[in-house]
């Protein structure tokens, strides 16, 4: 390329007369033809660009014209702060397979003032699949896909790999993924860059897509150093035994020791596992090789530190990496298994206190000498089950630490106070001395309680757990749940952030659980797999979690510019609520996740934050047409969050003066950053029904609030599911008019002096007028502010109430599948996922004959049945944690249940005496039924009910009539 095509190429818009855009069009179309191809073009293959944020699956449909990608301009328009790495997203795709190999060929890239050579500034990788089996409860509603085994692009091989890299070849009629990477370095000269990208047929160099690149450099530096400390503790043990055959040991005995031949390649991998993660601008953290030590006497030890040192200190000193940055946090390498409590006479034992006390100071003291700019923590012991017995021995290492006499931050993974009031039934006290960074699970984190801590100079750190308590690290999240991690501590203060299981992939193919929150998964993949014996290979998830920490740094130079408080009021609409904040009554009620699925929503802030901080006032026109535009782009993005999100909660059935009588239960939830005042009204319902008196809700700017709503009922019509669907309005001045779908679930059961056989079989079943339950709803929708909020579940449910004078009866229908057969396990348990039984078929009934909507899930009766005919009953409803007491129910039922090709029934008689004398009296009862779909991870539920099932707010309504 001549130098007066490149100047020409690289002139900027701004500068352009409209001839010159003209003449430089032509030019690029004789360069690099007319376009990209988005329809098949030559071999079929049908090629286009997204962004590294944007969600690319195997069945994303092409996107011709998209933030990045124009294929009629034939053009990938990037825009980069210095020192920034872009992440963009190449999919090939034919419908008649197969076809390839395919080659990427990318160009260096060129403006009038420099060049920035292809080899150092395109990095490439092949995306192969990876297979996600097991699902949390989280996933349906937050990602809107259903929990059934699939496959996911998220390993990415190297494309010069042995095996799994490039070239691509199309074997299936479905997307393949080509990640790029694009590096500007801090020294590059700001500017428009050129250059090319093309896809070849490696056999004969037919060029099956190409485009035009144009890069703008702003002047916008983003600092090597990190703002933000992103722990990544890597455990090697996984690695080691995949890539190298390893046996398996403890992290803190696993040694791997530089000076032994034999030991050189665990090095390496170890090298490049740390390399890799920071140059994703986390903080990698050795869990392994720790130093041998012995007593000289028990309040003084001597520490073999040469093997040690050897390992960690080119990453303390930075040497080791690429661009020469140390590593800015380091754990003293000890813990609760090093030194080994049980060696010293266990936990509690003065010895293990002087020993341990002895050995923090000598790491201390040598940390000190060696003058390494790490800060130094001590974190003793990894996340575990919130317990007395945890609290309890987090509270030794405090007095230990303090014994001391070290200046070590001690790392605690618990809540800052006691959860109870958010409805943990009896959790611990947290009397807790010493602690100096709080890194409970985003489930236990409080930010008033953190930030009360904070205010006495400790810190608060993030440790992920699940939405919408915090995005997760994990396999199968939405594609912004990463880069939001970052977002989320900017919007809370987050001193740091805790990955726990960075590099672990062996025996973690599950999720995390709801005893295990912080387990995430791996960011990594072991690279053996591919050929590469001394490397992992790098996920998805981890070049979208530096895409967050890049935007941190944009947050960071906004604070630095004069700008805090646009960059505090940016995040707060980007992430809106999280921890504990996505509470509403409890930990068992939350609201959706305060954080966007849309990917634009990052994208339009992410260019805001570069417009802002490269911009400044110009008499130049379109310099002031882009502001313009960035201003209504400011306020499309702000205004995404001013919203009143209404739902009806239950409808419960009352009688008053002999007549019945019925109590709408609303919550009003006001997002909007004014106070919001609306009067209701019965828009829609059955005929007879009216709201019995004038009433209107007034919410303060982001208050909720709980509003009964009174309703008269004079007719009550027959429905063959026990269903009768209404709708409220919400009429204010502010949003106009807000409908609100709710409905009643009402049924009678049948009286029967012939009850039917307890066989699992319905042939015997009495079928009455009104006793029949269906028309099943989705506890958790995958839209929950949108009409999918009454989505039905996949395969149908039905159930039958009857009664005699000693028995309440009951039947549960569900569908299948031909060829489906339910799940269940050969065991006594039925496992639990937050207010939900998750991993097995179950179904449940619930029932509450005070007949009321008043109390907890410590009122609800509980019975929950397997299709192995499993019965657990309980008084109470168990729930992770425990919001309420559940205590075993000695109910004297009989129970059975059959599989047959197309349904799975369930049959149960229940003794009115096993609910004592109230039993007996009691003929409007709160009931419902449900039912969990395992093979989908659908939950649904006859009363409509979202959310949490066990309150007696959210019941349906059973009536037992008098003989």
């Amino acid at each position: 390329m001549s130098a007066r095509v490149a100047r020409a190429l690289g002139a900027g818009d701004r500068s352009c007369s409209a001839q010159v855009r003209i003449l430089r069009a032509l030019v690029a179309m004789v360069l690099f033809g007319v376009g990209g191809c988005v329809g098949p073009g030559p071999r079929g293959v049908t090629c286009w660009l997204v962004d590294g944020g944007e969600e690319l699956t195997l069945s994303t449909p092409p996107q011709p014209e998209n933030e990045i990608f124009s294929a009629s301009a034939g053009e990938l328009r990037l825009t980069a702060a210095l020192n920034e790495i872009l992440g963009v997203q190449l999919a090939l795709r034919t419908n008649a397979p197969p076809a390839g190999p395919f080659d990427v060929r990318v160009s260096d890239l060129i403006s009038i003032s420099g060049r920035l050579p292809a080899n150092r500034t395109w990095r490439l990788y092949r995306a192969q699949l990876t297979r996600i089996e097991q699902f949390r409860n989280w996933y349906p509603v937050h990602t809107g896909q259903p929990a059934l085994p699939t496959l996911v692009p998220d390993v990415l091989v190297p494309w010069n790999a042995p095996r799994g890299g490039g070239p691509v070849v199309l074997t299936e009629p479905r997307n393949e993924l080509v990640w790029l990477d694009l590096r500007v370095p801090p020294t590059a000269t700001p500017g428009d860059y050129r250059g090319r990208l093309e896809v070849v047929a490696t056999g004969d160099g037919t060029v099956v897509f190409q485009c035009e690149v144009r890069l703008e450099v702003l002047p916008v530096l983003l600092p090597s150093t990190r703002s933000l400390p992103v722990v990544c503790r890597i455990d090697p043990r996984d690695l080691l035994t995949r890539q190298l055959g390893w046996p398996r040991t403890s992290a803190e005995d696993t040694r791997i020791l530089p000076e032994l031949p034999l030991h050189e390649p665990a090095r390496r991998l170890v090298d490049a596992t740390m390399a890799l993660f920071q140059e994703h601008r986390t903080n990698p953290v050795l869990w392994a090789s720790f130093p041998r030590f012995r007593l000289l006497d028990e309040r003084r030890v001597e520490v073999r530190w040469a093997e040690y040192d050897a390992l960690v200190e080119g990453w303390l000193t930075g040497r080791a990496f690429e661009d020469r940055v140390p590593l800015d946090v380091w754990p003293v390498p000890a813990s609760s298994a090093h030194p080994a409590a049980e060696r010293f006479d266990g936990l509690d034992s003065p010895r293990y206190a002087r020993v341990l006390s002895a050995y923090l100071a000598e790491c201390e003291r040598h940390f000190a000498n060696r003058r390494w700019p790490a800060r130094l923590l001590f974190r003793p012991l990894p996340p575990t089950v919130l317990s007395l017995e945890t609290v309890a021995r987090v509270r030794r290492f405090g007095g230990i630490q303090q014994q001391s006499e070290t200046q070590l931050p001690l790392v605690a993974h618990l809540p800052a106070r006691s959860l109870r009031g958010l409805g943990w039934h009896e959790a611990p006290a947290i009397d807790v001395e010493g602690v100096s960074i709080w890194a409970p699970p985003a489930n236990w984190y409080e930010p008033e309680a953190v930030q009360a801590e904070r205010n006495l100079g400790r810190e608060g750190w993030l440790l992920p757990a699940w939405p919408p308590y915090s995005p997760t690290t994990e396999v199968g999240s939405v594609a912004n749940d990463p880069r939001v991690l970052a977002w989320q501590a900017y919007r809370y203060g987050c001193e740091g952030i805790w990955l726990e299981h960075a590099a672990e992939f062996e025996g973690r193919s599950g999720p995390a659980t709801a005893l295990e929150p912080w387990r995430g998964g791996a960011l990594v993949y072991p690279g053996a797999d591919y050929g590469l014996r001394e490397t992992p290979v790098p996920s998805v998830r981890l070049k979208r979690l530096r895409r967050g920490l890049q935007d941190y740094e944009l947050l960071r130079l906004l604070e630095e510019n004069g700008k805090p408080l646009l960059a505090q009021t940016l995040a707060g609409h980007v992430q809106r609520w999280a921890f504990t904040d996505a509470c509403l009554d409890n930990l068992s009620t939350t609201r959706d996740s305060g954080w966007p699925r849309e990917t634009w929503v990052l994208g339009l802030a992410r260019r805001l934050m570069l417009a802002e901080l490269a911009g400044t006032f110009t008499p130049d026109p379109a310099t002031r047409q882009r502001q313009i535009q960035n201003l209504a782009q400011w306020s499309a993005l702000m205004s995404r969050a001013e919203q009143v999100r209404v739902r009806i909660d239950g409808v419960r059935l009352h009688t008053q003066a002999g007549a019945l009588r019925a109590t709408a239960l609303a919550s009003v939830l006001n997002l909007t950053n004014r106070p919001w005042e609306a009067r209701w009204t019965l828009s829609s319902a059955p005929p007879g029904w009216r709201i019995t008196e004038e009433l209107r809700t007034a919410v303060e700017p982001g208050g909720r609030r709980a509003v009964p709503i009174p309703l008269e009922l004079t007719a009550f019509p027959y429905h063959v599911d026990g269903v009768y669907p209404c709708e409220f309005t919400l009429e204010s001045a502010a949003l106009g008019q807000l409908r609100v779908p709710a409905r009643l679930a009402v049924a009678t059961a049948q009286a029967v002096t012939d009850p039917p056989h307890i066989d699992g079989q319905l042939s015997d079943w009495p079928l009455g007028t009104s006793n029949t339950l269906g028309d099943f709803r989705l506890t958790r929708p995958s839209e929950p502010n949108s009409a999918s909020r009454a989505a039905r579940p996949t395969l149908p449910t039905q159930a039958f109430f009857a009664f005699d004078a000693d028995h309440l009866y009951i039947a549960v229908r569900c569908a299948l599948r031909p060829g489906e057969p339910p799940l269940w396990r050969a065991d006594n348990r039925i496992e639990l996922d937050g207010t939900t039984p998750w991993g097995q078929d179950v179904v449940e009934i619930l029932l509450d004959p005070r007949g009321v909507a008043t109390g907890t899930s410590g009122d609800v009766y509980c019975l929950q049945l397997k299709p192995s005919g499993l019965l657990l009953a309980t008084r109470g409803c168990r729930t992770e944690p425990p919001m309420g007491r559940a205590e075993f129910w000695p109910t004297g039922a009989r129970a059975a249940v059959a599989i047959e090709r197309d349904a799975w029934i369930v049959e149960l008689a229940l003794p009115f005496e096993a609910f004592g004398p109230a039993g007996r009296r009691a003929q409007l009862w709160g009931a419902n039924v449900t039912r969990l779909d395992a093979r989908r991870g659908e939950y649904s539920t006859w009363s409509g009910t979202q959310g949490n099932v066990y309150s007696p707010a959210t019941l349906g309504n059973l009536i037992l009539p008098s003989p």
